[in-house]
């Protein structure tokens, strides 16, 4: 049996939505049963369990932890660090570039809409920030370890700020080469998006 092409599996991943809500969901909760699952990813039920039982297929997931709670049994499912551990970044980036215009499209459609799930789960968990949060909020800010900017700029603008975002992103790979993935750590996210122009103009 051939080994699984991880690269094509994470492709297939990322022009998901429902696979790719997945990963963000577990990146905040460690483990989740599907009906947890359900009340934040917006597809049946029956559909979220085939889309779990093939991540669980393609190594995303690890088998689920069983649990008899009273007269019934829970699944528990969660990342699967091995995956992620044998990813290289730079082939990563190079099977992206790679790939074709409609998976282009797809996948980033489809990633705009998972980091949508993520900015509000993040949005729900300061929403219960207790004291001790709030107050680790607070040093954040005044340290400046939280960093929020939106901006739309002009193209020569775009192009400047860009070239350092490439930089960071640099910065970004070396550091993954040399450590090992978190799934459940500090959040960093670059999104850069220059202005489409239709046939229409």
């Amino acid at each position: 049996m051939s080994k699984p092409d991880i690269y094509k599996i994470l492709l297939n991943t990322l022009e998901n939505p429902t696979k790719l809500s997945i990963l963000m969901l577990l990146t905040h909760h460690r483990k989740m049963t599907v009906t947890q699952m359900s009340k934040f990813v917006r597809v049946g039920k029956a559909n979220l369990y085939h889309f779990v039982g093939q991540m669980v297929k393609d190594g995303l997931l690890t088998k689920p932890e069983t649990l008899v709670k009273k007269n019934y049994v829970e699944k528990y499912y969660q990342l699967d660090r091995r995956f992620f551990e044998a990813l290289d970044p730079s082939e990563q980036r190079k099977r992206l570039k790679a790939a074709r215009p409609e998976e282009l499209k797809t996948i980033l459609q489809s990633t705009l809409a998972s980091i949508g799930l993520d900015f509000r789960l993040m949005a729900e968990e300061i929403a219960r920030a207790d004291d001790t949060t709030l107050k680790q909020i607070a040093k954040s800010v005044a340290e400046e370890r939280i960093t929020l900017s939106y901006s739309i700029l002009s193209d020569k603008a775009y192009e400047h700020v860009l070239a350092e975002l490439k930089r960071i992103n640099k910065t970004i790979t070396e550091l993954e080469r040399h450590e090992k993935p978190s799934l459940q750590g500090n959040r960093m996210i670059l999104i850069g998006l220059p202005r489409f122009t239709t046939e229409e103009g």
